[in-house]
This record gives structure tokens, sequence and C-alpha cells, in this order.
């Protein structure tokens, strides 16, 4: 496997989407990307411990941090698309971007077509090479 990168994945509620919801999604894409060869790892995201909490860190709900090879990504993409149009699905939007580099985020909707993911993992890729 090539040098991985690592993207945020952040699951959002669209509408009358509940935390179930989001935790929902959020679990099928992580089993998913789990399960495919060129990912090398998939944990929950974190963010420093409100202010007055113990110290530590928070885990966020819905997001997540996936390290993967770059030529992996589109197939990322195209997971994240299946899991948005299956039937019953719960109402989200998935924000997919270059951890540590803001710059640079995408967002999928529910019904995106494979070539609205492909030019979407486009400029991921396009980003990373410039980078």
């Amino acid at each position: 496997m090539s040098h991985p990168v690592e993207l945020k994945v952040v699951v959002m509620p669209d509408g009358d989407c509940t935390a179930d919801g989001v935790a929902l999604v959020a679990r099928r894409i992580r089993e998913g990307a789990s399960d495919h060869p060129d990912v090398a790892r998939v944990q929950a995201a974190t963010a420093p411990a409100p202010t007055g909490a113990k110290a530590g860190e928070a885990m966020l709900l819905g997001a997540l941090i996936v390290a993967l090879a770059p030529v992996a990504v589109e197939g990322l993409l195209n997971l994240i698309r299946d899991i948005l149009s299956r039937p019953g699905a719960p109402p989200v939007k998935v924000a997919v971007e270059l951890a540590g580099r803001g710059t640079v985020a995408i967002e999928i909707p529910s019904g995106a077509s494979p070539a609205e993911v492909q030019a979407l993992a486009h400029r991921l890729l396009d980003t990373l090479k410039a980078g």
C-alpha cells in the first residue's frame, strides 16, 4: 500500500435526522471502510474536552478518521454514496476533508450519482498532488 492519507469523515443530520441516525450511518461507514484492503485504519475522531469537563478528549458523534491509500479515495466515497442511497437510510449529509488540511472539504449528498462522486474524489486527489 502506498503512503496512506488521512480523511476526516463527518456525518451530519439533514432535515429531521436524529443522533441515532447519524450514529447508524457512521457505524456503517466505519464497518465498510474497515473491510477495505487499502484502508490502513479507521478510528473515531476526537476533539479537546469542553471547558469544565475532565481532562482528555471527547469523541465526536458521527466523525471518523480514515487512513487509506490515495488509490482508495474514490472507493471510500462510493461506499459512502451506496450507504446513503440504501432504502430507509437516515437523511444525512457526509462531509469529507483531508485531515489536518481544512482547505478542501467535499460534501456527499444523498442521491449523488457515480459521476458526481468521481468528480469529488478527483478534487481531493488533486489537492493531495498539489500539497
